[in-house]
């Protein structure tokens, strides 16, 4: 065999091999993008399944509220009312009509008042009932009523009204109480308002000094809102104070107080009176689904945050991915893309009708 025959011979080996060799080095920078989506698609799925999951499934807790209850509950329809004054309740343009009667009856303008256009029940139109047992302290059953569609369900839920106690030896002014939902002083939630009706003298006066935390807020907004860029205030009215809590012992016993700076009340339970929270897996799953917002300290709270934030962007990532992973598969592309066009117009069409529905 000549010389030129071998070389010939072995060119197509030479060639395939030095080919194979070059075919990871010239891989194009789509291909290697691609390579990239398709690994952060895989491993960020991984990652994130567990919260995938906790959403879709708390997600139909809250769509479903009747489900998983681990308390007898039923739903009903317009038959369970047969025979019952909710059987034909009055329309809602015709209660709206009774009102405006009644209203031109008691006042007697000189021009009668009109009903325009229809009455509605709002927001969600639902009425509810609360059925108490004296043998079932810790809970009552909830009747709700759909007045819309005669309808509605039956569930057990925890107690939420305050136990009667003993009233604290020091309260002074507007009632305060020291519970763990307070927002401001004053009412069972602590919500303190200026005219919360506060005693003026006597030894259970509201407590109020001349260096006020309000008028501390009320002297620093102002200079807030120019040094965040924001136009000056017209008026201002400090509307609520969360309250000051601590323990004051009363002749050897022990109570848990609250002060509230705005209303100046003074109030309190005695040390283990206040009634614990009941965290069921089912409400301890939905209030998980509804955490979010950074606190200010670097807590469990914060890492959940940061979850529900990476739980965000991995589902824009997957949406935006999963559309990258379809191109690649050309024969998926038609069929693909006719779906695309359907499911953006019946968004956008549900998105109106919604947009409807929520503000009507």
């Amino acid at each position: 065999m000549s010389a030129i025959e071998q070389i010939r011979k072995n060119a197509p080996v030479a060639a395939m091999s030095e080919s194979t060799a070059r075919r990871p080095r010239n891989r194009t920078l789509l291909k290697r993008t691609t390579h990239l989506i398709r690994r952060g698609h895989l491993y960020l799925g991984l990652f994130l399944l567990p919260w995938a999951i906790l959403y879709g499934f708390t997600g139909f807790l809250f769509n479903h509220p009747f489900s998983f209850r681990g308390t007898p509950n039923a739903t009903y329809r317009r038959d369970a009312l047969v025979g019952t004054p909710m059987e034909n309740p009055p329309s809602p343009t015709e209660l709206a009509r009774q009102v405006v009667a009644r209203l031109n009856e008691q006042q007697q303008p000189e021009q009668p008042y009109q009903l325009v256009g229809e009455g509605t029940y709002g927001p969600r139109g639902v009425a509810f009932v609360t059925v108490k047992y004296k043998d079932l302290v810790d809970q009552v059953l909830s009747v709700s009523f759909d007045l819309a569609h005669s309808a509605g369900g039956i569930h057990y839920e925890a107690n939420r009204e305050p136990k009667p106690v003993r009233p604290a030896p020091f309260a002074a002014g507007p009632v305060v109480s020291p519970g763990r939902t307070a927002r401001g002083g004053g009412g069972a939630e602590g919500g303190g308002r200026r005219d919360g009706g506060s005693s003026t003298a006597g030894p259970k006066a509201a407590i109020k000094f001349d260096d006020r935390l309000e008028d501390r807020l009320l002297a620093a907004v102002p200079v807030v809102l120019e040094r965040t860029g924001f136009p000056p205030a017209d008026s201002m009215v400090v509307t609520a104070i969360p309250n000051l809590t601590f323990t004051i012992d009363s002749g050897g016993e022990r109570w848990n107080a609250a002060y509230n700076p705005l209303s100046g009340g003074v109030g309190g339970i005695p040390e283990g009176a206040e009634p614990k929270t009941e965290m069921g897996w089912r409400r301890f799953l939905t209030q998980l689904h509804l955490a979010h917002v950074y606190p200010y300290d670097l807590n469990a709270r914060w890492f959940w945050s940061l979850i529900v934030d990476a739980m965000a962007f991995t589902m824009i990532f997957w949406s935006l991915s999963g559309l990258v992973m379809w191109w690649q598969i050309k024969a998926t592309r038609p069929l693909g893309a006719v779906i695309l066009v359907l499911s953006a117009l019946s968004t956008v069409a549900l998105g109106f009708a919604m947009h409807a529905v929520m503000t009507s």
